[in-house]
């Protein structure tokens, strides 16, 4: 994994800050297309373009798909649900790794989860990928995905001058 992490101090207290992509799988590593006939089938393009932006900007994944219910930190993989199991695998195919994922708030929007990671552990910088808008109450650093195409190489360009 690729990850750069910038060493700050606050209050006399040393803080690690690193880049995050907040991380919706469906319609972002899979297309629409997929979801009625390969429920929790993962584009392999897609999930090589996320390698690459990680590869470029040092970030690391937090998701906040709902997959993450089946994804617990620092445990056995054999405890995590099939779907993430196959997810950690394809990811871990371009040096990738899940590292942490948001709270699970049903009552709460996307966007009060990631507000509330990013309180308990700030970032440099960082990016939610998503393909539907209507789990945000608000947009700031939301890249909105083409549940169509999932993610392109064309996002990856955008996506990288948001992190750098």
């Amino acid at each position: 994994m690729y990850t750069y992490i910038k060493k700050i101090f606050f209050n006399r207290k040393e803080l690690f800050l690193m880049k995050y992509i907040f991380l919706d799988i469906d319609g972002v590593l899979n297309t629409k297309a997929s979801w009625s006939t390969k429920p929790y089938d993962l584009d392999t393009n897609s999930i090589s373009v996320l390698g690459d932006i990680c590869k470029k900007t040092g970030a690391i994944i937090v998701l906040t798909s709902t997959w993450k219910t089946g994804f617990v930190k620092n445990t056995d993989k054999n405890t995590w649900t099939p779907q993430i199991q196959d997810l950690a695998n394809k990811l871990s195919e371009v040096h990738l790794t899940i590292y942490d994922k948001t709270p699970d708030w049903k009552s709460k929007s996307r966007s009060d989860e990631v507000a509330a990671y990013l309180k308990r552990y700030p970032a440099e910088k960082y990016v939610i990928l998503d393909d539907d808008l209507s789990l945000f109450t608000e947009y700031k650093n939301l890249y909105h995905v083409n549940c169509v195409t999932g993610l392109t190489n064309q996002d990856a360009k955008k996506i990288i001058k948001l992190l750098k």
